[in-house]
C-alpha cells in the first residue's frame, strides 16, 4: 500500500512541476519549444520516490502471511475445541461439583495451550527457521493466543450450546480483516477496527510481526491479548454460575413435579 502511494505521489508532483513550474519559467524566458521540452524532461528525472522500509520481512509470500495464518489456524482449533469442551464440562461437573469441574478444564485448556503450538509453530520452522530464541518467543507467545482463544470462543457455547457456533463463525472471518495483516488499523472501518480491540487474533498477529521482523509496541499487544483472555475467563465464570445454577432450579422443579404426580 505504502509503494502504492508513494508511486502515485511522485507522479502527481512530477505532472505538477511540469505543468506548472518549469514550463511556465521558460516560456517567460522566451526558451525555445525544444530546448523547453528537453529541459523539462531532464527534470522530470530526477523527481523519484526514496521509500525507506522499518523493520523489513525476507522475501516470500510465507513470511508475510505466516503470523496470520499461525494465529487463524489456532483460533479454528481453540474453537472447535471449545465446542467439545464445554459438552464434557456438563457432565464432569455432575461428577466433580461445580466449580471443581470448571477450574480442573481450565488445567487441562492450559495444558494444551503448551503443547499445541508445538505442532504449527513447529511445522513453520521445518520451512523457514529463525533461531532457537525466536522458536521459543513463537511458543510461548501461541500458548498464551490458544488459552486466551479457547475462553473467547467459550463464551457463545456456554451461552448457547452448540447454537454458540453462529456467532463464533463471524466473529472468525471478522478477524481476517481485524488482525490487520490485509489492512492496517487506520484503514478499517469503524467496526473492523472495534473488533481489532475485542479479540485476540489483532494482538496475537503483531506480536508475531514484532518477534519474527521487528516493530514496536510489544508491551502494549501483550497487555492488550491478556486483557482479552481475563475478560473472556471473567465471563465465563459468570456464565458458569448463573446457568448451572439455572440448569440446578429446573432439575428440582421436575423432581418436585414429578413426586406431586
Amino acid at each position: 500500500m505504502m509503494k502504492t502511494v508513494s508511486t502515485e505521489i511522485t507522479a502527481g508532483l512530477q505532472a505538477q512541476v511540469q505543468s506548472q513550474s518549469f514550463e511556465g519559467v521558460l516560456n517567460r524566458m522566451q526558451v525555445p519549444a525544444d530546448q523547453s521540452k528537453q529541459i523539462v524532461e531532464a527534470a522530470m528525472g530526477k523527481v523519484s520516490s526514496n521509500l525507506v522500509m522499518t523493520n523489513p520481512q525476507p522475501a516470500g509470500m510465507q513470511n508475510q502471511m505466516a503470523p496470520m495464518f499461525i494465529t487463524m489456524a489456532l483460533y479454528v482449533g481453540a474453537m472447535i475445541y471449545s465446542m467439545q469442551s464445554v459438552g464434557g464440562l456438563r457432565s464432569l461437573q455432575q461428577q466433580m461439583g461445580k466449580w471443581k469441574a470448571f477450574f480442573s478444564l481450565r488445567l487441562v485448556n492450559l495444558l494444551i495451550s503448551l503443547i499445541a503450538p508445538l505442532i504449527a509453530i513447529g511445522i513453520y520452522f521445518m520451512v523457514q527457521g529463525y533461531g532457537m530464541e525466536t522458536f521459543m518467543k513463537l511458543w510461548l507467545l501461541h500458548s498464551v493466543q490458544l488459552f486466551v482463544c479457547i475462553e473467547f470462543t467459550s463464551i457463545f457455547i456456554m451461552l448457547l450450546g452448540q447454537g454458540g457456533m453462529l456467532i463464533n463463525l463471524p466473529i472468525l472471518l471478522s478477524q481476517t480483516i481485524a488482525n490487520g495483516t490485509t489492512m492496517p488499523p487506520e484503514m478499517m472501518p469503524g467496526y473492523f477496527k472495534f473488533m481489532s480491540h475485542i479479540t485476540p487474533m489483532f494482538y496475537s498477529t503483531h506480536l508475531d510481526y514484532n518477534i519474527l521482523f521487528g516493530g514496536g509496541k510489544t508491551s502494549d499487544y501483550g497487555i492488550g491479548l491478556a486483557l482479552v483472555g481475563l475478560a473472556a475467563l471473567a465471563i465465563n465464570i459468570v456464565i458458569h454460575q448463573f446457568k448451572s445454577a439455572r440448569q440446578i432450579d429446573d432439575v428440582k422443579e421436575t423432581v418436585q413435579q414429578s413426586v406431586m404426580v
